[in-house]
């Protein structure tokens, strides 16, 4: 499904596991208005790639859109103006990193507690994701569910080599921060209809590795699964402690 104008705003970029799902992601994007895209899925039915940093780098020279979408495909837009929308604040915003549609930063005067901002719903009962906002909102990262970047930075940029399938919009807001570029959130009506649960032992081990990349410039990474602080012995104790709970879940979850 692609567009054939000239000018194309947005490239759509979303890894398909399941093709039911995608199907119906599909639906949901075709209703979109005024608006023009490209959707370029990747194909993973046989687990051909080892993460999404990969498979995202793989299609980049296939993206021709002014701005790059990268979403799961259980997104569902839940009016036909949602990507109009998002268009019109990546237009009126400048020196930006990742826009996304949840996310997460310290409190205002308390950066020991976290505070997701997000109009997003989730899971089958359409829960709230968090604080709903009205107007862009700074926030340190955004949630990999769906983000946005400038075509011209991904491009050049391209995602780490890192092994994986969580924290890669996370690690793009950290590199974006210290390129003196600013993550924000939007108020969009979106439906994402994972409800969390795909959380695995795997993040932790991938956030170990972030905090060892980035950590002596972080000392606290705020995400939408929690507040982590990279220094100290307590926080290694703690995500140790974590990491058995995951791998106990899971367990009991088969």
């Amino acid at each position: 499904m692609i567009n054939k104008k000239k000018d194309i705003d947005f490239s759509i970029v979303t890894i398909v596991n399941k093709l039911e799902v995608f199907d119906d992601f599909c639906k949901s994007v075709e209703k979109q208005q005024d608006v023009s895209f490209e959707l370029i899925p990747i194909y993973n039915l046989k687990n051909e790639y080892k993460s999404a940093r990969s498979a995202f780098n793989s299609v980049l020279n296939k993206c021709n859109g002014t701005y790059v979408i990268f979403t799961h495909p259980d997104i569902r837009f839940e009016t036909s103006k949602e990507l109009y929308t998002t268009k019109l604040f990546l237009e009126e915003t400048t020196n930006f990193g990742v826009i996304g549609v949840a996310g997460a930063s310290g409190e205002k005067n308390n950066t020991n507690k976290r505070v997701i901002y997000s109009n997003l719903t989730h899971g089958v009962n359409k829960k709230d994701a968090g604080v709903k906002i009205d107007a862009l909102q700074e926030v340190q990262t955004v949630d990999e569910c769906f983000f946005v970047v400038k075509k011209n930075y991904i491009i050049n940029k391209k995602f780490s080599n890192l092994e994986g399938w969580h924290l890669y919009a996370v690690e793009l807001c950290l590199q974006c921060i210290l390129e003196n570029k600013k993550n924000y959130v939007i108020p969009l009506n979106i439906w994402h209809l994972s409800d969390g649960k795909s959380l695995d032992s795997n993040y932790i081990y991938q956030l170990n590795k972030i905090i060892q990349i980035y950590g002596n410039e972080f000392p606290i990474l705020y995400t939408t699964v929690k507040l982590w602080k990279t220094k100290g012995l307590k926080p290694r104790i703690y995500r140790h402690y974590y990491l058995i709970k995951q791998k106990i879940k899971r367990k009991v979850l088969r």
